[in-house]
């Protein structure tokens, strides 16, 4: 069995898929194969881009909740006879539904992957820098 193996590194990372093709295929056909095994990677490297984009703007959109959150601790703080305008209508939509629907954000999954499988290995970012004493 004779193998087509073809590697990408994008950002640090490397992406690679290996393709078996049958014993005394032609120049064609593993040529082939390494077009077919081309594509497969250019796709992974595709989606690991959405996927790093999308992290990092759900990261972002944490820090903007913790931040908006923050703020609303420090007006509650305070006389409501000492709001400003803005700090008001901050307490107003911090109190109205649609202030939480906007700040869910979904996370993104791989096109054509479980759900449940990708949302575990972006929970693995979480434990990142855990380090055991011995």
């Amino acid at each position: 069995m004779q193998t087509v193996r073809v590697m990408r590194s994008y950002d640090y990372c490397h992406f690679e898929i290996s393709l078996d093709c049958p014993e005394g295929a032609s120049l064609d056909e593993v040529n082939e194969r390494r077009k077919e095994a081309a594509l497969l990677v250019d796709e992974a490297v595709r989606q690991y881009k959405i996927a790093k984009k999308a992290e990092a703007d759900r990261e972002r959109h944490q820090r903007d909740v913790e931040a908006t959150l923050k703020r609303v601790d420090a007006i509650k703080e305070r006389p409501q006879s000492e709001w400003s305008v803005e700090e008001a209508a901050i307490m107003r939509a911090y109190e109205d539904k649609s202030f939480w629907d906007a700040m869910e954000q979904d996370s993104y999954y791989y096109e054509d992957c479980d759900p449940e499988r990708d949302w575990h290995f972006s929970m693995l970012r979480k434990f990142q820098d855990t380090r055991i004493v011995p």
